[in-house]
């Protein structure tokens, strides 16, 4: 059986971990990518075939605007129906791409990712008619959590088309190691430091400005304490400002950009994992990569009840979650572990990690399920 991995310029080394076992169970897999892809994507294990989206001809700002708000084709993939031709299933990701929409059209049979997890949040113009078709014509869908399920549901996918199969993390390669002295050196933490880290967008939903304050916080009773913020987006500068303006910017590293192969030095040199996600009217989080790696690393996580986090994160074992917009409950939190034996959290955050976000065994469900619909 040949599989075509779509994802659009989406694609991704976090996701494609677990795509990266499925040969070894006698699934060929290739990945169809466009060029104008957003992420690195080189040292991926299973080939990948390249071609153009749709935006690589807009040159004209306000026609590249239109085509991409007003017809949601940006991402239509050139010369699709050639390039999957030979291939016996093709597996997608949401119902409201334009590249989903076109894996329904060539007549392949076809498997939908499903991360979404707010109801009809994608039911207008101009997705509405790409959603319909998929709805009607998708052989079935993955949902990577219960909440995404759930909001298929009431959308009006019957139960019996939905599996649920949680993303997962190669736990060789994300696992406990000696904490880095080179890269504490390099970022000029003293090896006694307590060390918070926070991966992800800064952006106001990801929580950041909750974390700032509860640092603050902390700083007052835990002087060795340090925070490392990798990360890039439109509360930077913000961000920066306000750290210059509370003081502590002695005890905070900022990383714009981390190699994927280097997070889990920064996993491993971590005490805690930090990310108090706030939802919103039209998001909230769907799963966190960052929150199984830190947890494959042995490095409990602090988060918030928001989104699908709750079924990432277990609560009081693999770490800590908290309401969200609460930077008073989220500094006890911290402080609560920073106060207990870690050594027990980390125990348990990894042996989690192992037991429900293994790639490996994520890996042979995704091809059990792609042997029922071939």
């Amino acid at each position: 059986m040949k599989v075509g991995i779509i994802r659009g310029p989406f694609f991704n080394k976090w996701e494609m971990q677990t795509f990266e076992f499925v040969p070894e169970l006698g699934i060929n897999v290739v990945g169809i990518v466009p060029k104008e892809h957003f992420y690195n994507i080189q040292g991926i294990k299973f080939p990948i075939i390249e071609t153009h989206q749709l935006s690589y001809l807009n040159k004209i700002p306000y026609l590249k605007l239109y085509i991409q708000k007003k017809l949601n084709l940006d991402y239509f993939l050139k010369g699709f129906n050639k390039i999957v031709k030979d291939m016996d299933l093709l597996h997608t990701a949401e119902t409201y791409h334009i590249f989903t929409y076109q894996a329904i059209k060539s007549g392949k049979p076809t498997i939908v990712t499903i991360w979404e997890n707010i109801p009809f949040n994608y039911h207008k113009k101009p997705f509405l008619k790409i959603i319909k078709s998929t709805f009607q014509n998708a052989k079935h869908f993955i949902a990577i959590t219960n909440r995404a399920k759930e909001s298929l549901i009431i959308e009006g996918v019957s139960e019996d088309k939905i599996s649920v199969i949680p993303c997962g993390v190669n736990i060789q390669t994300f696992a406990p190691k000696t904490k880095n002295t080179k890269l504490l050196k390099l970022l000029n933490i003293p090896e006694n430091s307590k060390i918070i880290l926070f991966i992800g967008r800064l952006v106001w939903e990801k929580g950041i400005y909750s974390l700032i304050y509860a640092f603050y916080k902390l700083l007052k009773s835990h002087k060795n304490l340090i925070l490392i913020i990798v990360g890039n987006g439109t509360e930077r500068t913000n961000i920066n400002n306000l750290v210059l303006k509370l003081g502590i910017h002695k005890n905070i590293r900022f990383l714009r950009n981390v190699a994927y192969e280097k997070t889990p030095d920064l996993y491993n040199i971590a005490d805690i994992m930090v990310v108090p996600s706030i939802p919103t009217h039209f998001w909230t989080e769907q799963f966190g990569f960052v929150f199984i790696e830190a947890m494959a690393c042995g490095t409990p996580v602090i988060s918030t009840w928001s989104g699908s986090i709750p079924e990432v994160v277990k609560h009081e074992y693999s770490g800590i979650l908290v309401p969200p917009m609460n930077f008073m409950k989220l500094a006890d939190a911290i402080n609560r572990l920073l106060n207990e034996d870690l050594n027990i959290w980390s125990k348990n955050a990894r042996e989690y990690a192992i037991n429900n976000f293994n790639s490996k065994k994520i890996a042979e469900k995704i091809v059990e399920t792609y042997k029922k619909i071939v």
